[in-house]
């Protein structure tokens, strides 16, 4: 029992390091109460201390003796400082806040306070980058995010989560959540590529797109490349950026769910996945990193001055409703198909969701209701069903030189893919 408060202990002072460190820094003659770091030390050990007396010697006063005590002295501090024209509260409010999670760190909720120190010192060391994003953010990037959080966060979580329909295959929120994530692709690429440059923004976006949805990610480039067609081997290169986080996401569900068909699993999904970066790599590397030649200067130019805007609802809607279109058919299909086997399941399925169709192959060879081999090729030809449906998608949607760019990435990759299953059948 004594080594868990102490060890909790050792968390509060930890917390009090942590902010200390920070306040420490920033310190520039206004040194006001708990404004060191030692200070912000012993003010998480005084909260740690406090909980102490509350909960485990039963002195409930303890803790509003204490705070209040303390609240006063911050108090009386940011007046002084007031009347010499200091007006911040940033030390003042992160004292009582190092307080309170000195406190709760002697709780059963010490890992609660642990994460919300980490936040609180980033959000403070974010402070010139956060004054400096939001001065150069225009009525119009303000309107569109204020749309978003909107079709985020009042109208998602007020939609049905049952499906509508009498067969169970039509979900409003799940058509719903697909404009939120088409949508959100292309908000948070937007930010990125203002924030840290176009080229950049666009890769980034790319992996975080591909941890999402692949699918989704391919659909939003698709529709960005026309707005902005010198950027169509940016994000064609983005698209197999999320790609290859396709093949690793279904890597990491496989080592979760059967870590015995990792293996062999691995074996074929490397080849694929290398043939579509080396394939879109060569590419799209002379026209990205080259000089001078055409549309390069463009491309790299202020994304400002040709896509004003970070919020698009109609493509994102309009897309949502084709992806959704897609899964009934498969749904429908998948139906009719019934236990014609996994092979053909997966070569339906696969076109819309990879994580679906991965996490019930995987929960059948645990079931021992099919062999690996059997399995391993199920996966492998969906991620290949699903990389030939965004590949359509990318030529349909987008630029054409998005389009041929995508077309010979995957298509490489499909033939990889083909070749690979070929040898586990024949070998």
């Amino acid at each position: 029992m004594d080594v868990i408060i102490l060890q909790k202990f050792l968390v509060a002072i930890g917390i009090g390091a942590l902010i200390g460190i920070e306040r420490e820094r920033e310190k520039k003659g206004h040194e006001s109460i708990g404004s060191g770091f030692r200070s912000f030390i012993l003010i998480a050990l005084l909260g740690a201390i406090s909980a102490f007396f509350t909960q485990v010697l039963d002195f409930p006063t303890t803790f509003f003796v204490i705070f209040g005590g303390l609240a006063l002295l911050v108090a009386m501090s940011y007046y002084f400082f007031a009347k010499q024209g200091l007006y911040g509260v940033i030390t003042e409010l992160s004292t009582l806040i190092t307080f309170l999670l000195g406190y709760l760190s002697l709780t059963e909720h010490s890992l609660v306070a642990i994460v919300l120190a980490a936040f609180i010192v980033i959000l403070i060391e974010s402070e010139k980058v956060a004054h400096k994003f939001i001065r150069s953010t225009s009525k119009d990037e303000w309107f569109d995010t204020l749309k978003f959080a909107t079709i985020a966060f009042i109208v998602y979580p007020i939609l049905p989560t049952n499906p509508i329909d009498p067969w169970g295959i039509v979900n409003l929120s799940e058509i719903w959540l697909l404009v939120v994530v088409i949508s959100g692709v292309e908000f948070i690429g937007y930010f990125l590529m203002k924030t840290i440059g176009t080229r950049r923004g666009l890769f980034i976006s790319g992996f975080l797109g591909g941890v999402v949805s692949s699918t989704a990610f391919t659909m939003s480039a698709s529709e960005q490349s026309k707005q902005l067609p010198k950027l169509s081997h940016t994000l064609a290169f983005s698209t197999v950026l999320a790609s290859l986080m396709m093949f690793l996401r279904v890597i990491i569900l496989v080592w979760g769910i059967s870590p015995a068909l990792l293996g062999q699993l691995a074996l074929g999904i490397i080849p694929i996945a290398l043939a579509m970066l080396i394939s879109g790599g060569v590419i799209a590397y002379p026209i990205l990193f080259a000089k001078g030649k055409k549309g390069v200067s463009s491309a790299r130019s202020e994304i400002g001055t040709t896509f004003t805007s970070p919020f698009h609802f109609g493509p994102a809607l309009k897309m949502a409703l084709l992806f959704s279109i897609t899964k009934i058919i498969v749904e429908i299909a998948t139906y009719l198909l019934g236990g014609s086997g996994v092979v053909y399941t997966s070569f339906i399925a696969g076109l819309v969701d990879v994580d679906a169709i991965t996490y019930s192959i995987s929960d059948l060879f645990n079931q021992d209701t099919i062999v690996p081999s059997v399995a391993v090729n199920g996966i492998i030809i969906a991620t290949l069903m699903n990389t030939f449906f965004k590949m359509i998608v990318a030529k349909v949607q987008g630029t054409k030189e998005l389009g041929n760019t995508i077309l010979i990435s995957f298509g490489s990759a499909i033939i990889v893919g083909i070749c690979v299953l070929g040898y586990q059948v024949l070998f």
